[in-house]
């Protein structure tokens, strides 16, 4: 859904979720982005309870929300990267598919206290059928500790969600010692950076600001986008002689003010430089190619009032009702523009 969902036909994040939990589409919305910036159920049925649901229904609503997206959270052990080929291997022979989890190259399998936990003692008592045919003097205890990174501790992850991977990378990604965004390496302030190994109560303080690493991941990596777009604007801009300016941001939404007759072609900027900068973050994670689905903007809005959606009703000050604008596709772009940056004949007249 993030990489082919379409609002225009219903697929989008937003409207899948709202459909699944019967809620309006700016309800899901607002609770995608909450779940996204590291807040949990009670946060969530709170947003619903304050939008006007009912708290017993908020409640259940957030409930199936976040097991319907993150996932169960549970407890995983990771598995030495050299023992990887055999968890593999084991895989391969079994007729069901056993359900291990990878994050970050890492592979993890359920802790003893885990439902899931029969791959667990079945994994281990494959290796050491294995291991005492070849070697019979070892000792199966050292064997199954001998599999992991750590055989004493485990981390909680999330399975079973359509964005587990998604949440089990941020979580892992709090671990780190340094972090750094993924686009332009920029780095977290040493103010939430994790403390040196021998200070005292490291792991608490971890714990404690886990949630605002976990918010500055997201956020950064949009800022990342944010920035590397303002600046692919800007240079279009100069280059072809587009009178823009850039108004305002309001977190996924750039605004930019600019004549009627140009308002096509600044457009048509800002579908061009959402394809560079996706260029460059897709070939910055080692991803040579660009799907159609992410290459430009789903729409681009012109309107002369600054609102949420073209056709949100809106009133001038005296209680006239003023027009609605206009979202344009790139298909819709290319037509009117055809397909150029550079001045439009004067002979083609935007209507609004």
């Amino acid at each position: 859904m993030m990489l082919a969902g379409s609002k225009a036909e219903g697929t989008d994040l937003h409207t899948v979720v709202a459909n699944q939990l019967q809620i309006d589409r700016g309800q899901a919305k607002a609770l995608n982005y909450a779940r996204m910036y590291g807040a949990g159920e009670a946060h969530a049925s709170k947003t619903l309870a304050q939008a006007g649901m009912d708290s017993k229904r908020a409640s259940q609503t957030a409930k199936d929300l976040f097991k319907m997206t993150r996932g169960t959270e549970s407890s995983w052990k990771i598995l030495r990267r050299e023992v990887q080929p055999l968890l593999k291997a084991f895989v391969d022979s079994r007729e069901d598919s056993p359900e291990y989890l990878t994050v970050d190259g890492n592979f993890y399998i359920p802790s003893y206290d885990n439902k899931l936990r029969s791959l667990t003692t079945d994994f281990e008592q494959w290796v050491i059928s294995k291991v005492l045919k070849k070697n019979p003097t070892l000792s199966e205890e050292s064997i199954v500790v001998s599999l992991y990174e750590s055989y004493a501790n485990s981390v909680r992850l999330f399975s079973g969600g359509y964005e587990s991977a998604t949440f089990n990378f941020l979580e892992m990604q709090t671990h780190r010692d340094v972090l750094r965004t993924p686009v332009l390496d920029c780095r977290l302030s040493d103010s939430l950076s994790a403390l040196p190994e021998d200070t005292p109560d490291r792991d608490q303080f971890a714990a404690k600001y886990k949630r605002s690493v976990m918010n500055w991941l997201v956020q950064s990596s949009a800022v990342d986008f944010l920035h590397l777009l303002l600046v692919c604007m800007e240079w279009l801009c100069a280059e072809y002689s587009i009178p823009a300016r850039f108004v305002i941001s309001i977190h996924d939404e750039v605004r930019y003010l600019c004549s009627e007759e140009d308002a096509p072609r600044l457009g048509l900027a800002l579908m061009l430089s959402n394809m560079y900068v996706r260029s460059f973050i897709s070939s910055k994670l080692g991803i040579e190619q660009l799907p159609l689905s992410v290459a430009f903007f789903s729409q681009v809005d012109c309107d002369k009032v600054l609102r949420k959606e073209v056709d949100t009703p809106c009133l001038a000050a005296d209680g006239t009702p003023l027009p609605n604008g206009i979202s344009w596709t790139i298909s819709d772009l290319l037509q009117i523009t055809g397909g150029r940056l550079g001045c439009l004949p004067s002979s083609k007249e935007l209507v609004l």
